[in-house]
């Protein structure tokens, strides 16, 4: 750094002489009379760039020159400052102004060896017409003397909220005598009024740079993402030496410290409330040199953060410790270039919108590594963020990609007859109000309401039911959910149970039935409408062989139901039990003789409780069979014929849930002789009672099961010979 002090002070003394040498020809744009001269200071300690929160950065530098002849020193009396209508940026993320004079020509601004001649916190220079005056008219300021020159310094603060990007662009105007006012002004009278105020050289706000030698840039590209995913949201580098400004290598690393993320809040569309979770973990890393270009799970992690918070930002690394270094000390001082990438995993659900922005920016602090003051050329420790280039748009199911709320029906663990109606995704803080309708299948299934308690429509989780109405004949339900006075909305869970039925005998023939969301309208808790996903969903109904309890599982209480249901049949039970005690018995009818509940039948349902036996057959797959039999289906005979004597015939069906058995006997030409039924899958025929001769008959079986539909076996032979 002796060597930039020692070269900037020759290139002063040579400004020097070719600025005397232009007085004497004349050459003062800028000035009042010829024997004063008001110009920019080009080979000054004016900083290209600086960084938000960045304090005396040196904004202007101006000299007044007095090329001399009259004997008469120029009396400076005021000075007006403003920002010219090419700065970008306001005044207000200036923190202070500050004006030195330098009477030496080395050109180096040092605030210890200049002297300040004002200083004005928050100083408003937006407005040109009632520029900021340091001095008063007809006073002294500061005088030049004759053959003689004054360097100035205009030292700015910006405040650490200043826009990366903006310039700014200072105007410098004075108002000078030769004396002060009263006295004589034969030469060098000038103000605004007489020449063109002096319009300093632009500064840019760089958040990307350090002091001199280290800079961060940003290389984000704009990214479309899913629910779910994990996403690059911010890409940049930092090199050593700089790419921005002076690059003169300094032979030190930059040691970085910590590294500093956050949302950008005027751009982030998405609920960053840790609670919320839609950003599940944010990681940063450094490429690796193993890996290749672009981000990668191999690239070096540097560290992760759960369920981070960035409204208020996440910080890696902390206090003096190296979080990581860039550049090294080399023989002839390289440098190096580090590559950053600030992933996050979002959360598969939740996202309120169907576009969801996500923009972030970074903070680097670091400093020279191993060097003396440690701040010799890259202390970045003033918070300087860098605003990513690009967001990061979440695609909902609204841009055609899954996610947002979804409204989903689902069947019961705990009862195979009612069903849950739940949502998913929810963005915090939570639901505040449903009104959906579905539609359903009215001939398989209708829905229980007005009964009691334990089979109707009822509300859950803290949700009031407001609105129900039920259309069994049309196939349609349409309900208003509403959150409870007090009580704590969610985000995912069960809101309705709906109780349902078999509408007919059809059930055992339609295992599935489609549930539709005609509409659905959610809002939050903040009165706020919710994107919803709205899918069909398929309910299967089935019931399970042994599973007396309508329950889905098989315990040892569907043996105790079982043994309550032996020799009993629908009639038995009042009206208002016998839809639950039919399907009930025809679960419970697993073992021959078929058409009854037996001693056997609750033997192989507590079998099968302790897994000694597998009841492989729901009670609707066999009268299933029987149906596709009648149709041309299964080949297999359904139908068992023992003869016991000469004359006694017994004809047994297999198949669980049958109520009745009827045996039709015909003729070989078709006519029918006899017709003979029994309350259960076995028929004994006695043909003496029918006075039947030897010969060869044909036969067919006709079952009626629990459900009270009618099917037919395939029709066969029957030998009778005595």
């Amino acid at each position: 750094m002796e060597k930039s002090h020692l070269m900037r002070a020759v290139l002063w003394s040579l400004a020097g002489l070719l600025f005397m040498a232009m007085g004497s020809i004349g050459l003062a744009a800028t000035s009042g009379a010829p024997e004063t001269m008001v110009f920019n200071d080009f080979s000054g300690e004016l900083e290209p760039f600086a960084g938000p929160g960045q304090t005396f950065v040196v904004a202007q530098a101006v000299r007044v020159y007095d090329p001399g002849g009259d004997g008469v020193p120029t009396a400076i009396e005021t000075i007006a400052l403003c920002l010219a209508p090419t700065s970008t940026l306001s005044s207000r993320y200036i923190a202070g102004l500050r004006l030195y004079v330098d009477n030496s020509f080395n050109g180096v601004f040092d605030r210890r060896e200049s002297t300040l001649l004002g200083s004005v916190v928050r100083p408003s220079l937006d407005d040109c017409d009632n520029p900021l005056v340091l001095g008063r008219p007809g006073n002294l300021l500061i005088s030049v003397p004759d053959r003689g020159a004054k360097l100035f310094f205009v030292v700015i603060d910006l405040s650490s909220e200043a826009l990366d990007g903006a310039t700014v662009a200072m105007l410098f105007d004075v108002t000078a005598s030769d004396g002060l006012r009263g006295g004589a002004a034969v030469s060098s009278g000038f103000s605004s009024t007489q020449g063109p105020p002096v319009i300093g050289n632009g500064l840019t706000v760089r958040a990307t740079s350090g002091d001199a030698e280290t800079d961060v840039v940003d290389e984000t590209v704009a990214v479309t993402a899913a629910p779910g995913e994990r996403v690059v949201v911010q890409q940049f580098v930092i090199a050593d030496p700089g790419t921005d400004g002076d690059t003169e290598d300094d032979d030190l690393p930059t040691l970085v410290r910590s590294i500093s993320v956050q949302a950008v809040l005027e751009e982030t569309t998405i609920n960053l409330d840790p609670q919320a979770g839609l950003i599940q973990r944010i990681r940063l890393f450094r490429e690796s040199g193993r890996t290749g270009p672009g981000w990668q799970e191999g690239d070096e992690l540097l560290g992760e953060v759960l369920r981070p918070n960035l409204a208020v930002g996440v910080t890696f690394g902390s206090g003096g410790r190296r979080l990581v270094r860039v550049g090294r000390d080399g023989l002839f001082g390289t440098g190096g270039l580090d590559r950053f990438y600030v992933v996050v995993d979002l959360a598969p659900r939740g996202f309120a919108h169907a576009e969801n922005l996500l923009k972030t920016r970074v903070t680097v602090a670091a400093r020279d590594d191993s060097s003396e003051d440690g701040e010799e050329s890259s202390g970045i420790e003033t918070p300087m963020p860098l605003e990513a280039n690009a967001s990061v748009n979440i695609m909902t199911r609204g841009g055609g990609r899954p996610g947002g709320a979804q409204l989903l029906i689902t069947r019961s663990s705990r009862d195979p007859w009612k069903l849950l109606v739940s949502v998913a995704g929810v963005p915090w803080p939570g639901l505040g109000d449903l009104e959906a309708q579905l539609t359903f299948d009215p001939d398989v299934l209708e829905v229980v309401h007005n009964t009691a308690a334990a089979a109707r429509v009822r509300a859950m989780n803290g949700y009031g039911l407001n609105s129900l109405i039920v259309d069994n004949l049309g196939g349609e339900l349409y309900f208003v959910l509403s959150l409870r006075p007090g009580r704590q909305p969610i985000t995912e869970g069960e809101l309705l149970e709906i109780s349902i039925r078999p509408s007919d005998a059809r059930f055992c023939l339609t295992a599935e039935v489609e549930w539709e969301a005609e509409s659905v309208r959610m809002n939050d808790v903040n009165d706020k409408p919710l994107e919803a996903d709205l899918s069909p969903a398929t309910v299967r109904l089935e019931l399970k062989a042994g599973d007396v309890t309508l329950d889905g599982v098989l315990s040892r209480r569907d043996v105790r139901e079982a043994a309550r249901l032996v020799g009993k049949r629908p009639a038995d039970f009042p009206a208002a039990e016998r839809e639950r005690r039919r399907l009930q018995l025809m679960a419970a009818d697993v073992a021959p003789p078929f058409g009854e509940v037996t001693a056997t039948d609750v033997r192989w349902i507590q079998e099968a409780a302790v897994r000694q036996r597998t009841l492989g057959w729901s009670a609707c797959d066999r009268l299933e069979e029987w149906a596709l039999a009648g149709a041309g289906g299964p080949a297999q005979s359904l139908v068992t014929v023992r003869q016991k004597n000469a004359s006694i015939y017994e004809f047994i069906a297999h198949g669980a849930g049958i109520a009745e058995t009827t045996v039709e006997l015909f003729a070989l030409s078709g006519a029918r002789i006899l017709q003979q039924s029994a309350p259960r899958a076995q028929v004994t025929l006695d043909l003496r009672e029918h006075l039947l001769p030897n010969g060869v008959y044909l036969y067919r079986l006709t079952l009626r099961g629990w459900d009270g539909v009618e099917r037919r076996s395939e029709v066969r032979k029957l030998v009778v010979l005595r």
